[in-house]
């Protein structure tokens, strides 16, 4: 469902006729209209607040009139703009919104020097122009227009549905929260990168390893070898007057120290 939010003069019958036209053409459109979607008893500026900060695009019709505030007074919109249907087309500027600026009833673009300073970034929007002669293919244009800010807006709409709250939490007075999954996917912080990256002390390398290993199997080699030269010197009866027993006491010697050395590991 698009959510759109139609910014008319009252005064005229234009914003009737268009949501007429868009919701007959495009049904899932859900064009927001203050005279209609407004109930007895409601706040009103409420109301207004909560479309403004859940709809994916604005139309803001503009009309010949659409300048003139208060004709009885002959009030131009430059003295007097804090009107809620200019208002609310500042706070959608403001906050990001997608603004189609529609002219209707051979209406111009106002000039800048027309404008207040929080109007004046409409006129950088491109206009869309609805013309009595070629209505319906208008009106088909304007559709598929606002169906395409939908699916471009949708990642902004969450982003301003968590600005809009963070700033009613601060104008209560307190502190916006994180949610579960907000605080889930923050980053980890510098010192617990830094922790993670830094070894551990006493830890030892690969390398460090593969020495100690080698080292270990050392005193088991020499002992080996001397268990040999043991066994030839007693089949072939040279003892060397008893002295060839030393070779098998030394080879003791080496297999208890490289037993000693496993443990430390």
């Amino acid at each position: 469902m698009t959510r759109i939010f139609l910014s008319y003069r009252q005064k005229e019958g234009w914003g009737r006729q268009l949501r007429e036209a868009l919701t007959k053409g495009f049904p899932h459109l859900q064009i927001f209209r203050d005279q209609d979607d407004i109930g007895p008893g409601e706040e009103w500026n409420k109301v207004l607040e909560h479309e403004l900060a859940t709809c994916d695009a604005m139309i803001a019709l503009i009309s010949p009139n659409w300048l003139d505030v208060d004709r009885s007074a002959a009030q131009s919109l430059k003295k007097n703009h804090k009107v809620v249907m200019h208002s609310e087309i500042a706070e959608a500027l403001r906050r990001g919104i997608k603004v189609f600026p529609v002219l209707v009833g051979g209406a111009r673009l106002p000039a800048p020097d027309e404008l207040p300073e929080d109007l004046k970034p409409l006129l950088m929007r491109q206009k869309f122009e609805l013309t009595e002669r070629h209505w319906e293919h208008d009106i088909q244009y304007l559709g598929q227009a606002l169906d395409q800010a939908h699916k471009l807006s949708a990642g902004a709409t969450s982003d301003r549905h968590a600005t809009a709250r963070a700033e009613e939490s601060e104008r209560a007075g307190g502190r916006p929260s994180l949610s579960v999954p907000e605080r889930e996917e923050r980053q980890p912080s510098v010192q617990a990168t830094q922790r993670l990256s830094q070894p551990k002390v006493g830890a030892k390398s690969p390398q460090d390893v593969r020495t100690t290993a080698k080292s270990n199997r050392l005193p088991f080699t020499i002992a080996f070898i001397l268990v040999i030269l043991w066994l030839l010197g007693m089949l072939s009866s040279v003892t060397f007057g008893g002295l060839i027993h030393i070779l098998l006491v030394i080879a003791v010697i080496a297999v208890l120290f490289g037993m000693n050395s496993s443990r430390r590991i």
